[in-house]
C-alpha cells in the first residue's frame, strides 16, 4: 500500500508540474500577444559591427571585431570588442512574428572556419562564442527600444522568444544565422530590420569621405 501511495503522490506532483508549465506557457503567449499589438522593431538598426581583420598566430586564425548594440533611437546600449578563433564571424538571432510585425533578438556571435560550419548546429561554437542577450536584457526590460514602456513590452516578447520553458514559442519563432564572411577588415556594417520586416546587413559609409 505504501508503494502505491508513493507512486500516486509522485504522479500527482508530476501532473501538477505539467499543468503549471502549460498554464505558464498559455499566460506567456497571451501576455506576448497583447504586448505586441501596435508595436514593432521595423526600420531599426539593432547592431553595428566594425571589423578589424584577421591574424594568424601559432597556426590559429583569429578574427577581431567591435560590436555595438543599439536601441531604436540609435543610442549605444553596450559595446563588445574582442577576438574569436576562426576565419570569419557568424551571428545567431531569434525572429518572432506577431500581427505581421517582426522582432529580432541577437543570440550569439562566434567564429567559424568554413561556410559549411555556419549552418550546422554546433553547440561547441556557441560555447566559445559570445552570448549577447545579457547585454540588452535587464530587470524585465529589453533595452533594444526606448522609452521604458516599450522596453517592458519588448521584454515580454523577448522572454517568450528566448525562454526554453515556453515551448509554445516554437510556433512563432525561428532561429536565423547570419554569415559575415563577406565583411572586410577596417569596414563598419549595420544590421537592420527594414520597414517590410526584412533582416539586412549593410555596409555603413563614413559621413566624411576623407575617412575612407
Amino acid at each position: 500500500m505504501g508503494k502505491k501511495k508513493n507512486i500516486s503522490i509522485c504522479l500527482k506532483i508530476f501532473l501538477a508540474a505539467v499543468l503549471a508549465l502549460c498554464f505558464f506557457n498559455l499566460f506567456s503567449f497571451a501576455n506576448c500577444f497583447i504586448k505586441s499589438r501596435n508595436f514593432s522593431m521595423q526600420d531599426n538598426e539593432i547592431l553595428r559591427i566594425r571589423f578589424f581583420g584577421n591574424t594568424e598566430e601559432n597556426g590559429t586564425n583569429t578574427v577581431s571585431a567591435n560590436i555595438v548594440l543599439l536601441d531604436n533611437a540609435g543610442t549605444e546600449i553596450a559595446v563588445v570588442e574582442r577576438s574569436w578563433n576562426g576565419s570569419f564571424l557568424a551571428m545567431d538571432f531569434v525572429k518572432t512574428e506577431f500581427y505581421g510585425s517582426n522582432y529580432y533578438f541577437p543570440l550569439d556571435i562566434y567564429a567559424v572556419n568554413s561556410i559549411s560550419e555556419v549552418y550546422k548546429n554546433n553547440k561547441n561554437l556557441k560555447k566559445t562564442g559570445t552570448n549577447l542577450t545579457k547585454y540588452y536584457i535587464d530587470l524585465k526590460r529589453c533595452l533594444l527600444v526606448q522609452p521604458i514602456q516599450l522596453q517592458k513590452k519588448l521584454f515580454s516578447i523577448a522572454d517568450f522568444s528566448l525562454n526554453p520553458f515556453i515551448f509554445v514559442s516554437v510556433f512563432f519563432t525561428k532561429k536565423i544565422t547570419l554569415s559575415l564572411h563577406e565583411c572586410e577588415g577596417g569596414k563598419t556594417y549595420g544590421i537592420y530590420v527594414k520597414k517590410d520586416g526584412i533582416f539586412r546587413l549593410e555596409e555603413e559609409l563614413p559621413a566624411n569621405p576623407t575617412d575612407l
